[in-house]
């Protein structure tokens, strides 16, 4: 993954080392903050994404896996200009004290959101604004402040130009589009030194395998886990998922949770 220094609390995150003969990976942003560590991703097949990771003093009962919502990244960028002018007017008439927030941005075929905000107080717009992200699932949700906020909507903006989604006919099925989903076989048991997880995204073949140049670490708790990561997905063997009765090619998204051996 190619990474990309920003300033204020973004901090660099490490991936492992490509094939020479894999498309261009996708660029990857990484924000540090007080709870949790957000990672911003920018691909030109799959489009933006957005993962979160709780830290486990933000509150008991999180998910154990990250929250991980993907946007169009058309949707990111017409929204930050709607989220951005919602929140420089105050609403004529609304003299209640709270936040005045924007419209929320949903994620594709996710459930979640994303929406921006601006203290008000006797129908006044304050200078504090806020970045809220929710997951609908697991019932938690995320806000920050000041510049944290500003950083990570600078990420999304950045992410946002930085990619696309594949809309040809060589583009590998999503999930939602298959009839079948592709399930896994066989995989070898998750096991290591010590514990970890990694977030990973790959394209499953139609022969059930998985295509080795499709592979992509999004996040990973350890840099050594990319490529032990990598190794136990292409062992993995899979059900190929089908559309109309036909194998298919799939994109699948994973979060494999190593335990200690």
């Amino acid at each position: 993954m190619r990474e990309t220094v920003l300033p204020a609390l973004v901090i660099l995150a490490a991936f492992p080392a490509r094939d020479a003969r894999a498309q261009p990976p996708p660029a990857g942003y990484r924000l540090a903050v007080e709870l949790a560590s957000l990672h911003v991703v920018a691909d030109t097949v799959t489009g933006l994404s957005l993962l979160m990771q709780p830290r486990p003093s933000s509150r008991s009962g999180e998910p154990e896996g990250p929250v991980w919502l993907r946007l169009h990244p058309d949707s990111v960028l017409e929204w930050i200009n709607s989220a951005v002018a919602a929140i420089r007017t105050p609403v004529p008439g609304d003299q209640s004290e709270g936040i005045q927030w924007s419209r929320t941005l949903r994620p594709l075929r996710d459930s979640g959101a994303v929406a921006l905000g601006r203290s008000r107080k006797k129908g006044k717009l304050e200078r504090t604004h806020w970045l809220a992200i929710a997951d609908s699932v697991s019932g938690w949700r995320f806000e920050l402040t000041g510049h944290e906020a500003d950083s990570l909507l600078k990420l999304l903006l950045i992410g946002g130009s930085q990619s696309r989604i594949d809309g040809s006919g060589a583009a590998p099925f999503d999930e939602s589009r298959v009839d079948r989903p592709a399930r896994i076989a066989d995989q070898p048991v998750a096991r290591r030194r010590q514990p970890g997880q990694a977030a990973v995204q790959y394209v499953v073949g139609a022969d059930g395998r998985v295509e080795p140049e499709s592979f992509r670490v999004l996040l990973a708790s350890d840099p050594a886990l990319g490529a032990e990561t990598r190794a136990l997905v292409l062992a993995t063997t899979f059900q190929a998922a089908e559309h109309q009765g036909v194998r298919v090619r799939q994109l699948r998204r994973q979060v494999i949770q190593w335990e200690k051996r």
